[in-house]
């Protein structure tokens, strides 16, 4: 039986916290033969982690009882879908269309593609790591300035379709697991951010392994929205 998965994914809501680090705190699956859906918190080592560091629970899902598993039949839970677009936007066609979405698609799909993200807070759905391929948003281009990144930009080597190298970190003392990513230019390797933490455990077992793999950027929002990320560049990529 077919069953998709999203984790849920937050971040600490002060602005003025230090802590950038996003922690997966749950998982929604889809079973598209039922339409049914569920969520449960994931009592994992991020979850406790979280909820030291001021997450209560998800809108709608208050209980985080250990177990308990939230389930909606024939469509998406009511606080989840209202972070998708809305049909009524003058604006909806291009936005579906810049995804590379159709009406047609499920809910699920468009979540999983615009990651139901809000102003209003520090929530995010992305899919779950795949040993086929993945996308996923470059976490901490902020430590770049804005105006480094912009000339790269301008002068060709930023763009969609850019080759990128990824390079194991051993040294980073926040995450063991943290993985570099690297835009060549010339003879040089310019840092840009990092492969999300989410990702990072999964992704350094499989390069360990020597499995090759192809990393390309497919989108650059050079006035995202994301917290302290001035820009954000959306990264692709597949395995051998």
């Amino acid at each position: 039986m077919k069953q998709d998965e999203l984790w849920l994914i937050w971040r600490v809501a002060d602005p003025k916290s230090e802590n950038r680090r996003r922690y997966r705190i749950g998982t929604l699956k889809w079973i598209e033969e039922k339409d049914l859906y569920e969520f449960e918190y994931d009592y994992n080592h991020d979850f406790k982690e979280a909820l030291s560091a001021g997450f209560s629970y998800f809108p709608g899902f208050e209980n985080t009882t250990k177990g308990h598993i939230y389930t909606s039949e024939g469509s998406l839970f009511p606080t989840i879908s209202s972070r998708l677009p809305k049909p009524e936007r003058d604006d909806y066609l291009d936005l579906l269309n810049r995804y590379g979405l159709d009406v047609k698609d499920s809910p699920f799909k468009v979540l999983s593609t615009t990651k139901g993200r809000q102003i209003t807070d520090n929530f995010e759905f992305v899919p779950a790591f795949n040993t086929e391929k993945i996308e996923f948003d470059i976490a901490g281009v902020s430590h770049l300035q804005k105006s480094e990144l912009l000339k790269h930009f301008e002068d060709g080597h930023l763009r969609n379709g850019a080759k990128l190298r990824l390079s194991l970190d051993k040294e980073n003392e926040y995450d063991k697991f943290a993985i570099k990513i690297l835009l060549p230019i010339k003879e040089k390797n310019i840092f840009l951010g990092y492969v999300p933490r989410y990702y990072s455990k999964d992704l350094t077992e499989i390069i360990e392994k020597g499995t090759e793999y192809s990393a390309i950027i497919t989108a650059i929002n050079l006035h995202s929205k994301i917290r302290d990320e001035g820009i954000s560049a959306r990264i692709r990529l597949i395995f051998a």
